[in-house]
Formats: structure tokens, sequence, C-alpha cells
């Protein structure tokens, strides 16, 4: 059955489904739910019939429209029979008898079923006769006897076939109704069923939707202006005569009632017209009643129009006839823009007001039963409107199709407030008037409509109020003699005695649903005697072993009864009758919470600290959890855990702690009475109480009054595992086995049930606690920071103090401070990843125990012990440091209330900080250095020996936006100092000694030391590892590669003040740069009120910067060999290279390469000369004519213009040089035939020894140190 209440029940099809002959419930079940899955049909897909008299609600007049079956299996045509004219849609017009098919059952079966169906249901239209399960080749023999294949053989598309066939029926027969109807009168149902008339609040006033008009749904298919046509025409005020009226009062309730059957045919639109033009005869016939009903028919026709989309207008006549329109002009614009969701709000107003007015006569009043109900169908409408989001689609969707929603309350949907509104709109009509019957189908429907929109508590209280309605008429009708109300004592014994029958003396024991309802039986008999204690008792009873099958509904109903007996009892001098609380297990749990970390006490014990030889100890005792300690004389928290099972909420009158010692005593911070425990869930309560005295406190439980209930004591106990005994009998077996037969037949004793527990089976756990003496209490008092907040350059260090007092009377001794901060935590985090290289571990093991940590304690005197006094104060003096990734710093202070004391506290205080970038190194290069003196300042590498040194580029970026930054330190072979502009680049020149010192002459140096030095793996600062494996490199190359890298890099560091380099603000202005080589400038410098200084430093820089290449490395690598050029005559050497001036003659000279080795053992290999001619410089000459200044190179061998002539090949073998010996491996002879300025390399490619050791050697200076060049000018 479809929603009783639905917004467009008046659209729906009443028909009766009933079984017929032998069908078991469970089929006839199904039959009706596959008849519900095709109860909307189409008109579209209806055949019409052909016969005039049966056309009137042809399907072909409205084909989009659709016939809505609302099957029911009861019937309930006798409760509504006098509202069938003023309301068509409550008459059942169609009974269909189900039944399964059988071969027994021929023609005349069916036919006399049909006769008999038609004799008992006289009142609907149409009788169908439906047999389910029908073979496919059998063939109908009665057109009213419909045979439907089983579900495994059709599909639910045969099944709407039928349900069109038998629709196109239903039309027919309904067209020849409504024409029969109309020539009758039509009378209103009058009072007959209410005993005073419907009564409504005085000054009603519509119950506004909170909607904007935004948001009102007007975009979808919202009223149109109203036109011309039928549907907008206004009518005009007349005074008719009374025959007049009586006319139109006629013909308007004719129009009503055939709106009111194309409403139910499908033909919307027709409808809507029908009750405009009655509505128009209503009102000038001032019939109140049947007016109010065709407004709400045009509101119904409204929205069903809008579920197919069709814009329609909003009949003027229903914007006439709304409280605020009273002008012609006003009603046209509202037609023109009020939507429909705003016009189904306002005109529900109009019908509610038309109903009311209606009251003047009794004949013509309205109702009790179609005023609650248009008022409960509207409330469904702004149900399913606010569970959609508003009027879109899907709410419409589910307001003509019964559908469920899931719950999308948005801005758009109307407010539970308005909704809750209405609903009291239903009991201002004094429901109790109407019979039982409606009662209950009224209060059911506003139960269903509070569940849907989630006011659990107030559809209780209509439940409740249904169990309340039901022993009102037994006390009316006197179902109990009150006579023998003092008699109740007997009954309550009958009563106790029965119990035991329906197991009612163990919790969870008997027939659980026999229990509830003797029990609930009980209860009404004892209400209905005003019996208060066997009220109060066998509610109780219920509560305490039925509470987990019963509703929330019956709970309330339940605890609402104790409450009413009890009063009662105190009114009527019966005195305070208190029952047993019904709940054993109210009190779960009882703890300490934990005060704040920084004055919580935690012991200490004395660890070992001799070195322990394991890294990873399996028999090590793991710590265990730290221990809660309670501080005399200071305020604590006990966490009470108290449960409530129940759908009701607990009041707890008083509540009191129970302990077993009388020398700690727990003083009450809070006079905490008048708890409220919600329903079904665990309320943990915060009782604040201060420890008087100091040993150990022992909390055994808590007692506690609900009300209504008696004062008890509720102890800690842990349930354990018991063995039962065993039950050889139970209920009334058990009894007579207990009483003898003459005790049981004449002997009743009223004695009072309490629900047992076994104490044996319970264990008590008190709680101890330590309540250790008074101890000190430090608070942050203040800093010395500019508003509690540092401000600091990358780099910069700053010192600061701070302050923290002593809030109580107790010295606070031993105070250490425990510094933190967000770098240190990091970095223990990244150390402890996996697939870390080598050099990585050893930078982040460097950064956290080598560097020094962004925040330090200084104290003059490390030794000294800090303490502070009581009611004093302390102040600490920290240094701050800032990094670039420091987000967060914290001082720890750890003190303790004697020097011998175990127990100690912290108070941890939060550094506000900002960290702003100053100087940073971009880029980290490494070059040869040139021997030319090609270099910006040759001055200051003149005098610098090529192959012991190398050139280190460093390009630092200042990024402070408008001061100028010095940057000095020390190097090797000085002191460099450089100036930065504001938002510049400055590229700074640093001379850089590599590990080796070889030297051509140097005849006692060993190089293959030099490199074993390079090759050493890379260490651990941490001394507890045991190994160290590079996951990261694949090769042995790659690992060689990364050792020398490592390794140069901190010999570079060393040389660089290891890494960290001074840097101070510029105060004033300076007219020289100090040959600040700037390659970007972005702002001018403007000088610094206050010099603020800081490090820079290197080992912070991304390792994208950080970094060095292979060739690089060749750079601290010592060659192997030697190689020395000279040309005779006119030829000086210097360094390994060597320089001539020699003239344009035809004269030959030789080139002489002197090998010199530096292994220890014999080499052998080829040398090879490349030669390399470069133009002339010189403008004038030929050769030069058109080159730059500079020259360029022609490195092509082959000589153009015969250059030059060489005697001989360019490359000669070398056999066996000793070690530490030197040899001329190479000479030949050159003419020069052309000016420039010629270059000469040697390289010497090492043979394979015993070894198999291959080397090569590279005499050009820009590819490979320890190379061997000559420079010729002609």
């Amino acid at each position: 059955m479809a929603d009783p209440y639905s917004y467009v029940a008046p659209a729906r099809v009443k028909a009766f489904l009933c079984p017929l002959g032998q069908i078991k419930k469970p089929t006839f079940a199904n039959y009706v739910t596959r008849l519900h899955s095709v109860n909307e049909v189409r008109l579209g897909d209806i055949t019409p019939d052909r016969r005039p008299e049966k056309s009137m609600f042809s399907p072909q007049g409205f084909p989009n429209g659709k016939v809505v079956y609302d099957f029911s299996t009861s019937w309930t045509d006798t409760d509504f029979m006098l509202l069938h004219d003023l309301e068509p849609w409550r008459q059942t017009l169609c009974v269909f008898a189900l039944t399964t098919f059988s071969y027994n059952n021929d023609n005349d079966y069916y036919m006399h079923s049909l006769v008999k169906l038609r004799r008992v249901y006289s009142g609907p239209v149409l009788h169908k006769i439906l047999v389910f399960g029908t073979p496919p080749d059998h063939e109908a023999c009665n057109p009213d006897v419909i045979f439907i294949p089983s579900s495994r053989i059709s599909t639910i598309t045969s099944l709407g076939t039928i349900m069109c066939d038998l629709t196109s029926d239903f039309l027919a027969e309904l067209s020849i109704l409504a024409s029969a109807r109309q020539v009758a009168p039509f009378k209103s149902p009058g009072l007959k069923e209410l005993d005073v008339p419907v009564k409504t609040q005085t000054g009603f006033k519509t119950f506004k939707v909170s909607l904007s008009r935004r948001d009102s749904g007007a975009s979808l298919h919202s009223p149109t202006k109203s036109s011309s046509s039928g549907l907008s025409r206004k009518p005009t005020a007349l005074s008719l005569s009374l025959s007049d009226k009586t006319k139109a009062r006629q013909r308007g309730r004719m129009l009503k009632y055939v709106a009111g059957m194309y409403l139910i045919a499908g033909h919307w639109q027709d409808a809507l017209r029908e009750f405009t033009d009655a509505a128009i005869s209503l009102k000038t016939a001032h019939d109140f009643l049947w007016l109010a009903s065709a407004l709400e028919g045009i509101s119904v026709c409204l929205v069903l129009l809008s579920f197919l989309e069709i814009p329609v207008p909003i009949p003027t006549i229903a914007l006439d006839l709304l409280p605020y329109s009273q002008a012609v002009e006003v009603t046209e614009t509202l037609a023109a823009t009020m939507s429909l969701l705003e016009f189904i709000t306002d005109n529900t107003g109009s019908v509610l007001k038309y109903y009311s007015r209606s009251q003047g006569s009794p004949e013509e009043s309205v109702p009790q039963t179609i005023y609650c109900e248009t008022v409960l169908r509207y409330i469904n409408f702004l149900t399913v409107i606010r569970l959609g989001g508003g009027w879109n689609p899907a709410s419409i969707n589910a307001l003509v199709r019964d559908v469920d929603l899931p719950n999308n309350v948005t801005t758009a949907s109307p407010s539970i407030s308005t909704i809750v509104g209405w609903c009291n709109k239903v009991y201002a009509t004094e429901l109790h008037n109407l019979p039982m019957l409606s009662q209950f189908r009224i209060y059911g429907g506003l139960s269903s409509i509070y569940a849907r929109n989630d006011l659990v508590r107030k559809r209780t209280f209509i439940l409740r109020e249904m169990l309340a309605n039901l022993v009102k008429p037994l006390r009316r009708n006197n179902a109990i003699n009150p006579g023998i109300s003092h008699e109740y004592q007997n009954l309550r014994s009958l009563l106790d005695s029965l119990e035991p029958v329906f197991g009612i003396e163990t919790v969870g024991f008997g027939w659980e649903k026999l229990r509830v309802s003797f029990l609930k039986t009980a209860l009404e008999l004892s209400e209905a005697l005003d019996d208060y204690p066997g009220t109060i008792k066998y509610a109780g009873q219920l509560l305490s072993t039925s509470a987990d099958v019963l509703n929330q509904a019956e709970q309330f109903s339940i605890l609402r009864s104790i409450d009413m007996a009890a009063e009662k009892a105190r009114r009527d001098g019966q005195g305070n009758l208190l029952s047993e609380y019904w709940d054993q297990n109210l009190l779960r749990e009882i703890t300490f919470l934990p005060s704040n970390t920084s004055i919580q006490p935690v012991k200490v014990t004395k660890k070992s600290t001799h070195a322990n030889v394991f890294l990873h100890n399996p028999f090590e005792k793991k710590p265990a959890a730290k221990e809660l300690a309670l501080v005399e004389n200071e305020r604590s928290e006990l966490v009470i855990s108290l449960q409530n099972p129940f759908a009701f909420e607990v009041h707890i009158k008083k509540l009191e702690i129970l302990t077993n010692d009388d020398e700690i005593v727990l003083q009450r911070v809070l006079n905490l009475n008048d708890i409220y425990i919600a329903p079904m869930s665990v309320f943990d309560l915060k009782f604040p109480v201060i420890p008087v005295g100091s040993g150990t406190l022992v909390i055994k439980g808590c007692k506690i009054q609900v009300a209504n209930c008696e004062m008890k004591e509720f102890y800690l106990k842990k349930p354990t595992l018991c063995q039962n005994d065993k039950v050889k009998s139970v209920g009334l077996v058990k009894l007579l086995k207990n009483l003898s037969t003459a005790a049981a037949a004449t002997t009743i004793q009223d004695e009072k049930l309490d629900v047992k527990t076994d104490n044996d089976s319970l264990n008590l756990t008190p709680q101890k606690y330590v309540v250790i003496p008074q101890q000190p209490i430090l608070a942050y008092k203040e800093t010395s920071l500019d508003q509690d907040w540092a401000m600091l350059l990358e780099g910069e260090r700053q010192r600061f103090t701070l302050t923290v007092s002593n809030l109580s009377p107790v010295a606070a001794e031993n105070v250490v401070l425990k510094l933190t901060d967000s770098i240190t935590e990091n970095l223990k985090h990244a150390l402890q990843r996996k697939g870390l290289s080598a050099r990585e571990i050893y930078d982040l093991e460097h950064a956290l125990f080598e560097q020094q940590q962004p925040l330090k304690w200084i104290r003059n005197d490390v030794s000294e012990t800090v303490s502070v006094p009581g009611y004093g104060q302390a102040t600490f003096e920290i240094e701050i440091t800032g990094r670039h990734d420091l987000e967060q710093a914290f001082v720890g202070i750890e003190y303790t209330a004697a020097a011998d004391e175990t127990w100690i506290r912290t108070l941890t205080v939060p550094i506000n900080l900002t960290v702003t970038p100053s100087v940073e190194l971009v880029n980290f290069e490494l070059l040869p250095l040139q021997p030319n003196g090609n270099a910006a300042n040759p001055e200051l590498f003149r005098k610098l020996d090529p192959i012991k040194h190398c050139l280190l580029v460093l390009d630092v970026l200042n990024h402070l936006p408008t001061t100028a930054v010095d940057l000095r330190f020390k190097h090797a072979k000085g002191r460099t100092q450089q100036r930065i502009k504001p938002t510049c680049i400055a590229r700074i020149l640093v001379p850089i000694i590599t590990t080796h010192t070889p030297s051509a002459n140097d005849e006692g140096s060993s190089a293959t030391e030099d490199n074993a030095a390079l090759d050493a793996p890379i260490p651990s600062i941490v001394k507890t590892r045991q190994f160290v494996v590079d996951a990261t490199l694949s090769s042995p190359e790659a690992a060689l590669l990364a050792r020398n890298v490592f390794w140069i890099r901190e010999a570079i560091l060393k040389q660089l003040q290891h890494g960290l380099l001074d840097w101070t603000t510029v105060v004033e202005t300076k007219d020289d740069n100090n040959n600040v080589d700037d390659l970007f400038s972005f702002a001018t410098e403007q000088p610094c009120e206050t010099p603020r200084a800081g490090m820079l430093d290197l080992r912070a820089a991304p390792a994208s910067v950080l970094t060095i290449d292979k060739k690089s490395v060749s750079l601290f690598r010592p060659s192997l060999v030697a190689l020395t050029m000279t040309v005779e005559p006119a030829t000086s050497t210097a360094n390994g290279s060597a320089k001539a001036n020699l003239t344009l003659s035809n004269h030959t000279y030789t080139i002489k390469v002197d090998l010199h080795n530096k292994l220890p053992h014999d080499v052998s290999g080829f040398v090879r000369v490349i030669p390399v001619h470069e133009l002339a410089t010189d403008a004038s000459s030929p050769a030069g004519a058109g080159a730059g200044a500079s020259g360029a190179i022609n490195t092509n061998n082959t000589s153009k213009g015969g250059e030059y002539i060489y005697n001989g090949c360019l490359q000669r073998p070398v056999v066996r040089v000793p070690a530490g010996a030197s040899r001329t491996v190479f000479a030949t002879g050159f003419v020069f035939l052309d000016r420039g300025r010629y270059q000469f390399t040697s390289a010497f490619e090492m043979a394979p020894s015993s070894s198999t050791e291959v080397a090569t050697v590279h005499s050009n200076i820009f590819a490979q140190r320890g190379s061997a060049v000559i420079n010729v000018t002609i």
C-alpha cells in the first residue's frame, strides 16, 4: 500500500486486492509485489474504448497522463463512505481477486467466484480475477478473468500489457459512473463522525517555507503568466439570489466531482480546468468546504503537470483567493513571479482558511479527518522537498511515485521548524474526539513524518501518546470495576505468582516475546487500577530484564509510567515509592584523567650507564608504562564512566566516591548533581577533586542515586568465567518442585522480586593511585623577544632570555633545559630511512652530532645547579641560530621538588620564530688554474703552481632586498672579502690546494699514496654502526668516484673554515665595491641601521649545487708520469710548460719530450705530439688579417698553406723507463713556414704491465693536469 498521506494521493486509484481460493500467504504477498511493480500505467499505452458512452476518459485526450494504482489488502470503504462525494479518490474503484492457476478450476468456478465478488464488494466499478502461473498455451474464456503467465517465462512487460488492458476497462466503467453521478445531487459529509467541530488555534497564520525566490524551484516549470484562457479568467463579484446560489453550488460540486474523476483517470489537464471552473462557481455560492477541496485539487494538478514537464499557468481564481491578493494588479504580479512551491505553500493556507470558515453550518462543516489528513499531506510534501534538497526533479519524482529519497538537506530545503510547526497544527484539532482507528491512523502518519525527519524524540512522544490513549477508553467504558480498585493487592500477588512461569527471574532467561507481553499486560492493568507500587515494579522489571528487546517508544512509555506513579503516590500520601535501579552495571570504570604533560609528574629510574655490547638484546625487559601520580593539594579530574543502555535519559541526582582510606580525603571542587546521561551511550563524567594527604589512594566505586530510585553502591568489578549450575527444569515445573501442591493452591506470598547476581562470579577490582607530596609548579612568564617573536636571518645568531615563575611554595630543584627543534627531529627521521647512500648518512650524522644545534643554553658555569625558590622567578639565556628549515623550536624545562626526588615535571615553552633567507650559495664549480694568466685578477694567481692548485668558483646570492652584505672568510692562501649588493649574485674565485704536490723534478714524491687517500671508504660518525653499505651505487667505478668526490669535498671545506663563511650586513654605503663582480643587479643598496652578522654554511647547500663532477676529480688525482717539452734553440721551461719566441727563417728547430716515471715499476707505452696552429694576432700580417685580438685556433693538423713541416713521425714508442728515472722519449725537427703562434701538446699512453694497469696521461692543460705544453711564436 502506498503512503496514504502522500500529497498526490487524490490522483491514485484505490484498488483492493483479495485472495481467491486456497492460496498461501507468501504466494499472495508475491503476487501483490508483482502488481506493485506495474502500478503506473501511461495513457498513451492504453487502447481506447470506441463506444461513445464510455469515452469520457478516453486516453487519447491526454496521452502523457498516467493512471496510478494504490493497491491495498484492507477494505476501508466503510470508514469513508460519507466522504466519497467530496473526495471521490477515497472510494475503492477496483477489486482484483488473486489466485493461482489450477486445472481443477474451470470456467464455471471463475464465473461463480466473479458473481460472488461483485455481490460482496458492490461499490467498485471494476471486478477482475487475476490468475497467476498460467501455462503459455492456456486460452482466456472470460474477459473478466485475466490469466497471467508465470514470472519465470514472462517479463514485466507482459504484466504491464495486462495492466494496460485492465486500465482500458477501468476508464470505460469510470465514464459510466461519472455520467450517472452527475445527475444526482451532491451532499457534504457533515459532522456525523465527529462529536465536536474542528477546533483550530486562534489567529492561525500560514507557516511560510523558508525558501528564497531564487531557490524555490521557479526554473522547474514555474507557472506562466495567466492568459485569457479558461484557466485564467477572473470572475466578477455578483450578488445572487438564493436559488442562483443553490444552482451555482450544485454546478460547482458537480464540476469538482468530475475534476476528481479526471484526476483519477490521469487527465490532469482536464482535471485542472474542471477544478478551476468548480472553484469559480463554489466561490460565488460561498460553499467553503467544497471550495477548499477544489483549491487543493488545483495544487495537486499543478504538481503532476510539473512532473510531466508541462508548463501551465496558475489559475487566476487560485491567486485571487490567496490572503494577500486583493487587487487585480497584485494578482497579475503574482501570476508572473510566483513559483509553484510558493503557490502551494500559500494555497495550503487558503485551503485551511476556507475549511475553518466552513464550520458555520454543521451540515457543511469540514470533517476532522479531512482537515487533519490535508495537513498531513502537506507536511509529507514539505518532508519530501526537504529530503530532496529543494524543488528539483528528484523531489518531484519522489512526490509522484512515492519513492524513498536519500537525506540531501540543503539550504534550499524547508526548515525543520516549519515542518514541526505544521505537525503541531494537527494537535490543535483535539484528536481524542476521533474514533480509535482514526486516531491511530493520524498518529501513525505523524510518527512516520517524524521518523523521516529524524525527529526521534517527537516520534517517541507520538507512540507513547497512542499507548496512553488505549487505557483511557478502558477506564471510560468501565472495563474494570472502579469499586474494586482497593483490591489491587490481590491482583498484584496473582501476577507475581505467574512470573516464574514466564521466566522473569533472571536476565536473558525464558521466551522473550512471552515475557515482554506478560509484563506489558501487568503494567497496563496496574496503571488502569492506579496501582502505583505495581506500576513501578513491573515497569522496572521490563527495563531490567527486557531492555534489549524493547524499542525506543516502549522504553519512553515505561519510564513515564514510573515517574507518574511515583508522583501520584506522593500526592496521595503513600510516601516516596523508590525502586531499585534497573541496570546493575551503571558504573563501568573510574580513572584519573592525566593532567597537562607540562605539569604531570613522571617517575624517573636510574639506568645503567655502561656501554652495551649488543645493538639489540631480545632478552631486555621492555620499559613499563609511566605511572600516574596524584599531587597533594592539586586539582585532579576523575573520569567516571557511566553507561545508559536505555533509550531515554537517565537522571542521576546524587553521586559520591567510595574509598577505603581515611588518611587521604578527596575534596570535591564542584557540587556535581543532576547529571543526565544521553540514551544508548556511555557518559564520561569529569569529577574534579583535590587529594588531601599523601600515600596510596584506593577507590572502590561510587554511591549513586538515580531519580525515583534508591541510593545504591556500585563497585568496580570485573566479570570472571564461572561454571553455572545445571538447569534441570524451568517455568511451571520448577515452581511445582519448589512448592508443595497445597501451598501453591492456597498460599500466595507477596515478596519483592530482585534481579539476582552471583557475588562469587564477580571480582572487586578497586583502583589504586599514588598521592605524592606537594610539588613545585613552574609557569612561563615572559621573554625578552620583541612581541615574543624571534625574527632571524638565515645563519644569524640571536640571544634572548626566558623567565619562568614558581606558582607553589615548594622550591624547584635540578632545573635542566631540554632544547628541541624541528631540524633535529627531521634529521632523526631522515636517518631512519632506508636506501641512503654513505655520503648522505655522513651528512646527516654530521649535521646531527657535529654541528651546533639551532638552540643553545648559555651558562656561565655548566656544573652549577639551577633552582627556583618558592613563589620565585628564574631567567635563562638562550641562543638561537637561524636555519632555512627551522620551523618550530621548544624549550623544555625539567625540574624536581628536591635533589633526591625521583618525580620530575616538564614545562614546555614554544618559541615563535620566523627565519628569512639571507645569503645562499647558488653555484659551486672547480676549474684548473690557467698558466697564461687569463683570470680576472692575474696578480692573485700568478705565483701559484697550476699543478698544485686549482680554482674554486663560488656564486653567492644576497636575498636581502635593500641591504648589502660583506662576505669574509679565510682559505689556504689568505683571506677573501666580497661585498654583495642587494638581490645580486657575486662570483668569488678561491685558490684551492689539491691533495697532491707533484713536481717534475720531485724524485721522492709518491703519487700512489695520494690516490690511496682519495680511495679511502667514507667514514661514519656514529661508532655503533657495524656496516655502512651504499646500496645506491651500481658499479665499482661509481663507488670509487663517490669516495673521491667525498674526500675532495671534505678537503675543500676544510680549507674554507670548514664550510662556515662569515657575513655581515653593511651599515653605511661605501663608494668602492671591493672589486665585486656582480652578475645581476636588481635593487639599490641602502644602509642597514644595525649591523647583523651570521654564517653561511656551505654544507647546507642543496646537493644539486654542491657537486663535483668527474672532470673536477682529475684535478685532485696526481699524474703517474710527468712530461716536459723543450725547443732547441731559444727555449725556456717553467712549471712543466715551455714558451719560445723564434724568428721566421729556414733553420730547423728540435722539439724534445722528456718523461719522468713516478711509479714504483717500469713503464712502457707510446708518446704523441699534437701540433696546433693559431692564427697570427698581428692584424697587419697576412696571416692575421681579419683575425680577432685573441686569435683563432686552427685545430686541423694538416697545414692548409704549409705553415710548418716536420721530420719523421709524431708518435714514438717508449720502452721500459725504470722507476724514478727520466728519459728523452721524443725528438724531431720542425721548420716553420708562416708567422703565427703554435702550440705543441704531448700525451703518453701507458702499455699494460704485469698488474694489468693501463693509464693515459693527457698533457692538454684544459683537459688533464700533469701535461706538457710548449708555445712557439714566430
